[in-house]
């Protein structure tokens, strides 16, 4: 087990510099949604892990279900090639979900350890470092603990440390859309009257509306 983490830590560490290598602006994007809202973000996480689960558990009643139709294809012989072209594609109803929550995972991962590389550079009074170091040295901070956790128990250790540990990057990927949009912070419950900056400046000039009533 201890081979398997170490071999395995060096792996998601390249893959996590390759990341924010060639998607260094949804990275940062990520990054700063989980500064600026860890707390939804940690919640979101939580709540899509669940979610993720549920779905999972459809697709496999979908897919038994899909495997006893194709079953009874075989079975009449002259639908052979029907059957076994249905077992085939019954494989692709337990795909989506897992490469969307890995990739979440991983983007959600590298951005976290771009942000405590950040603070962890802060801390030591190092000056400015790029992206790609910042996330580097939070990657060496970071799956260290997850691998040694692991070593030590996967199941009581590991495994809730990595499930709560990237829940907070998780959910910040899907409040950014994967890195696409900018994070938006829910409006104070005293600015809800307030229009948006863009409308405002579309507004900016333009004389007030009568009511009603002669001036």
């Amino acid at each position: 087990r201890a081979v398997s983490a170490g071999f395995f830590s060096l792996v998601f560490i390249a893959l996590g510099v390759l990341v924010v290598f060639i998607w260094r602006r949804p990275t940062r994007r990520v990054s700063e949604c989980i500064a600026a809202m860890p707390v939804q973000s940690f919640v979101l996480g939580l709540l899509t892990f669940l979610i993720a689960a549920v779905l999972e558990a459809f697709a496999l009643v979908l897919l038994i279900l899909i495997i006893l139709v194709a079953a009874a294809l075989i079975s009449t012989v002259i639908l052979i090639p029907i059957g076994l072209l249905l077992i085939l594609l019954s494989v692709l109803v337990l795909l989506p979900v897992p490469i969307a929550l890995a990739g979440g995972i991983i983007l959600g991962w590298v951005a976290l350890a771009e942000l405590v590389g950040r603070k962890a550079i802060k801390l030591l009074n190092a000056g400015y470092v790029q992206p790609l170091g910042a996330t580097l040295v939070g990657l060496i901070i970071t799956v260290p603990i997850a691998a040694l956790l692991w070593i030590v128990s996967p199941l009581c250790c590991g495994w809730p440390f990595i499930i709560l540990f990237t829940s907070v990057g998780l959910g910040a990927v899907f409040h950014t859309r994967f890195g696409t949009q900018p994070c938006q912070k829910p409006a104070p419950a005293g600015d809800k009257d307030l229009l948006p900056a863009a409308a405002m400046d579309e507004e900016a000039g333009l004389p007030d509306e009568e009511t009603g009533g002669t001036p």
